[in-house]
């Protein structure tokens, strides 16, 4: 999934609820999921309307890697109550387009229920992505007494541990945690000693000391020993380690969530990198465990400025109908935003609104069309620093508006190290002249190095064709981005300086409206990002103004301007023949019916 927030269970009745580990498994046999103890926090959950739901959980290819080899035999599920009978289902290619490798009945009681797959297995080859669900029926009668039969963790929600499939789509469920819901699997030919790192989430990237560095990640054991204890390194900057030792027994495919928070005053400003890994299982070294962990970056700061806007910018395709759709939705978000927001519109490559220069941001963000991101900032948790927007378009197209407004409301808090401030005019001859200033704080330099400003020329109220539901045919576009002003990855600014100040031109192409202009100017790390770089590119400031006209709107009259027949007029409305025309400023009332001021 790609968004923060989805959908919420409308009635939560938590229930403790525990049963013996494992039963019905042979030594051979584990379980691997988001969840893989057979606790139970909450067992009543309901979605408070009657209807069948194939509910589940995707697991990516980055969490399957290390079962590579082992055989899905089948799944184990629990529930709040006896449902009947009912299909269980395990997909291929989870996200976009489902391939069913698998469906059976079986029926289903109260508590934790083992479903073998008859006649059939699945050698797991780590490179694929899998939904493992079933079909959960709410009745009447459930919804009358609020209590269903879902089964979950509780606590944090995890990203693809609860989701609800709809057609070729899935859906996030939050505020339960994760469904208890587990694959079974052969672990014959399992190593004996591994543990694999899975979530991981240390908060956003910008701490002042006192807010402390969390931890949070999910930890499995994928060997085939059981283990008793292990400790987690988290290095910073590879020269500080500091230890966590989990005393906790994991069987095979068993995880622990580890949640610590580190003492971070002692950290200089600016820029650092993580690492976090297990270099002991049962007190004795890992030497694998190095090469297995996970990596991030954050910043630490004293000092910030207020976020002027949110850069929202949205990767859209002229060829791709739910373009249309999208626009409409993220409209009604700008409009209540305000200036809170700043929208741009970047098409894919090989559209008629393509822009030299912006391929790259589509090759690194756009993994579909169209996505978008807020100030090019990852979310943590989320897989991508984009987020897609089209299997929400169809389904439920009036949950974008509220998540764009969460998004833009969340991300204009996070801080700032320096500001942009715009003004641009547009004369004779068509030339645009744009004056950007702003103040630098220390931690700018501290935490990008310098920074580069990116300043893009936006139009409103451009007409071309589109893809719509309804066929392709001619749609008004805004917020349109039609060429970039300084270079696309910026104009490097010394961060070694308190503040900035530089003025630059571009002629605007005749076909662009000059009184739908707009300049957009936005602040970011300079260079060229990479995709492991990727998280080091946030935007930290944005602006956009309008373009003032000072065009006089008037032209030299010239003989082969205009071909076919015109009409002149003085500028009371009188009629003159062309070869009566004296020195002055006329009407001329083109052969097509446009008009235009001339000068004899």
């Amino acid at each position: 999934m790609n968004l923060i927030k989805t959908l919420t269970l409308a009635a939560l009745l938590p229930c403790a609820a525990t049963v013996s580990a494992h039963e019905g498994l042979s030594a051979s046999q584990s379980v691997i999921g988001y969840t893989t103890t057979d606790e139970i926090a909450i067992n009543k959950a309901a979605f408070g309307q009657a209807g069948t739901y194939t509910i589940g959980a995707v697991m990516p290819s980055s969490m399957l890697a290390d079962f590579k080899g082992c055989k899905i035999i089948g799944i184990r599920v629990a529930s709040g109550m006896d449902l009947g009978r009912t299909s269980f289902t395990l997909c291929k290619n989870g996200a976009g387009s489902p391939e069913q490798l698998h469906t059976q009945k079986q029926r289903v009681y109260e508590g934790w229920n083992n479903v073998f797959f008859t006649g059939y297995e699945y050698v797991i080859t780590g490179e694929e992505e899998l939904f493992y669900g079933f079909d959960y029926t709410e009745t009447d009668a459930m919804v009358t007494a609020e209590a269903g039969a879902i089964c979950a963790t509780g606590g944090y929600d995890v990203n693809n541990s609860f989701v609800q499939q709809v057609g070729n789509n899935y859906y996030q469920i939050s505020g339960v945690g994760s469904l208890c819901i587990q694959m079974i699997v052969d672990i014959t030919d399992m190593p004996k000693q591994r543990m694999s790192m899975g979530f991981f989430d240390n908060g956003f990237k910008y701490k002042k000391p006192g807010e402390g560095l969390e931890i949070f990640t999910q930890i499995s054991n994928t060997g085939a020993e059981t283990v008793n204890n292990f400790r987690v390194v988290c290095k910073i900057d590879d020269d500080d380690s500091r230890y966590i030792d989990v005393e906790e027994t994991l069987a095979y495919g068993q995880s622990s969530t580890v949640n610590k928070t580190f003492n971070i005053t002692d950290l200089p400003l600016g820029g650092h990198s993580l690492y976090v890994y297990v270099d002991k299982i049962n007190g004795v070294d890992y030497a694998d465990g190095i090469n297995r962990g996970v990596g991030a970056k954050f910043a630490v700061y004293n000092d910030a400025l207020p976020r002027e806007s949110v850069f929202v910018e949205v990767y859209a395709d002229q060829n791709n109908r739910h373009t249309a759709s999208v626009a409409d939705a993220f409209a009604e978000s700008y409009d209540y935003l305000g200036d809170k927001m700043i929208l741009l519109y970047n098409f894919r490559p090989g559209n008629s609104l393509a822009v030299d220069g912006s391929s790259y941001l589509h090759d690194l963000y756009a993994y579909t069309w169209p996505s978008f991101t807020s100030n090019r900032s990852h979310f943590p948790g989320e897989n991508n620093v984009a987020y897609d927007v089209n299997q929400y378009i169809d389904q439920m197209p009036f949950l974008i508006p509220t998540i764009i407004e969460e998004i833009v409301e969340q991300d204009i808090t996070t801080p700032s190290f320096a500001d942009v401030q715009l003004e641009s005019e547009i004369a004779d001859g068509r030339q645009l002249t744009v004056k950007a200033k702003g103040n630098i704080l220390p931690e700018a330099k501290s935490i990008y190095g310098d920074l580069a400003l990116t300043l893009m020329l936006v139009e409103d109220k451009v007409n071309c064709k589109q893809q719509t539901s309804s066929g392709n045919k001619r749609y008004t576009h805004s917020n349109v981005l039609r060429a970039y002003i300084t270079p696309a990855t910026g104009k490097t600014l010394d961060c070694s300086k308190t503040t900035y100040e530089e003025t630059f031109t571009l002629t605007v192409p005749e076909d662009f409206d000059a009184d739908n202009l707009s300049v957009v100017g936005v602040l970011c790390q300079a260079g060229t990002p990479t995709p492991a770089t990727l998280d080091d590119f946030d935007v930290t400031n944005a602006s956009k103004t309008k373009v003032v006209n000072n065009m006089s709107g008037i032209e030299n009259i010239n003989d082969d301007a205009q071909q076919g027949a015109c009409e002149y007029y003085t500028l009371s409305g009188e009629r003159v023949h062309e070869s009566d025309l004296s020195k002055g400023i006329y009407i001329r009332v083109n052969a097509d019916g446009s008009h235009t001021k001339i000068m004899r």
